[in-house]
């Protein structure tokens, strides 16, 4: 968001604009942007690599991460950032569809985010290992399964509601909101998925055309034909799949189609990203803050990495927490 005449000043977006929602009496309430906006945003050198940018939004559990033109950072004043300093809004899913292009080419994964990098994968040289360590253990591979067990650890959850339950939508966004969750699926009595409503189809099917979410019902706006991923499909099958389809939730099923969980694009950059270092960056309000103090400049610079470590702690974005547990079905309560 920007200021008139001035710069950026924070970021709305669909998590923000639900659970604002979720707590109106009254869905034509005249809420300003302002007032739902956040300033806790996360912001990069262009010279960040894609590895360390998904590093970066799993370890602060972001979704989006400003890019900023290092040459104008002394700009920056008044609490705000000028336009002209502010490169771009990076999404996890922009930097996932790059990285699906180029599959695991390292070049590509070590480039900065602001850059198109092409580069042929090189073909995989033969093993110059002593024959004796084929007897080692293989670890084992990563599939859609082993990374929602690692979910599960903690978080054993789907929020679901059946079609007969007739849950409306004012309902389904409260507990929505409420658990900080981003979709709620809809099943049958055999727990097979027949359709998932996010917060995207509740800003774009909902507030949008201005119904009255208390008077329509999730199963007559869910989105039909959910795209599924197979218990046993591969990293690379989950990678593709995150980056390809248009949204951030994918629901996992066993081969009777029953289903076993739900895994989220952040989880997948979680998992590729895991033995990468994130980037410190700068908050941008407490970069705000550092530019209108008087303290040297090494000082600042503590400051500010002392309050980012702080913020860290406080989920800037909520994950997508989607998960279950013995497979019973949720009812949304109002």
């Amino acid at each position: 968001m920007d200021v008139e005449g001035h710069g950026i000043v924070g970021i709305v977006t669909e998590r923000d604009v639900m659970k604002k929602a979720a707590n109106l009496q009254n869905e034509e309430d005249k809420t300003i942007v302002k007032d739902i906006m956040s300033n806790h945003i996360l912001c990069i050198d262009p010279s960040t690599t894609v590895m360390e940018a998904f590093a970066t939004m799993t370890k602060e559990n972001i979704r989006h991460l400003a890019v900023i033109r290092p040459e104008l950072k002394e700009k920056v004043t008044k609490g705000l950032v000028p336009i002209d300093a502010m490169r771009s809004v990076l999404s996890i899913k922009d930097i996932l569809k790059e990285y699906a292009k180029h599959g695991a080419d390292k070049k590509f994964a070590e480039a900065p985010v602001d850059e198109a990098v092409v580069a042929e994968v090189p073909a995989p040289k033969e093993s110059e290992a002593p024959a004796d360590t084929k007897a080692e253990a293989v670890p084992a591979p990563v599939t859609a399964g082993s990374l929602l067990r690692k979910k599960h650890e903690k978080i054993k959850l789907i929020l679901n509601t059946r079609i007969e339950d007739n849950i409306s939508v004012a309902e389904a966004v409260q507990e929505m909101a409420r658990r900080n969750f981003g979709a709620v699926l809809v099943m049958d009595d055999e727990l097979h998925v027949k359709g998932i409503f996010t917060e995207r189809d509740y800003l774009t099917k909902v507030l949008h055309p201005k119904l009255n979410s208390h008077d329509v019902l999730v199963k007559d706006l869910c989105s039909r034909n959910v795209f599924t991923l197979k218990n046993d499909a591969s990293l690379e099958t989950c990678v593709h799949e995150a980056a390809v389809q248009n949204f951030r939730h994918l629901p996992v099923v066993d081969n009777k189609d029953d289903i076993v969980g739900m895994l989220s694009v952040k989880d997948v950059v979680r998992e590729i990203s895991r033995e990468h270092r994130s980037t410190q960056g700068f908050w941008l309000m407490e970069y705000f803050k550092s530019k209108m103090t008087d303290k040297p400049t090494e000082e600042k610079k503590t400051e500010v990495a002392e309050v980012a470590k702080t913020e860290a702690a406080k989920p800037s974005e909520p994950t997508n927490a989607e998960a279950t547990e013995n497979k019973e079905t949720t009812k949304p309560s109002a």
